[in-house]
């Protein structure tokens, strides 16, 4: 994503803050939450599932 083209020999002095929200929906949980906090949760929250998952199974011998 260009923002802004500037010529050669040219003095820019800039100070930018983006953020990233995304609505999604009607879901009270993560109403005006940061998508990146949220997805970031969720990611988390997975990879300890799956962990477990393949710890479990490890356990009982379904995989080595």
């Amino acid at each position: 994503m260009g923002l802004i083209t500037l010529g050669p020999d040219t003095t820019f002095d800039y100070e930018f803050d983006f953020r990233t929200f995304v609505a999604f929906g009607e879901i009270k949980v993560v109403a005006g939450k940061s998508v990146l906090g949220v997805l970031h949760q969720l990611r988390c929250k997975n990879h300890g599932i799956l962990l477990a998952i393949g710890a479990e199974t490890r356990r009982i011998g379904l995989i080595p």
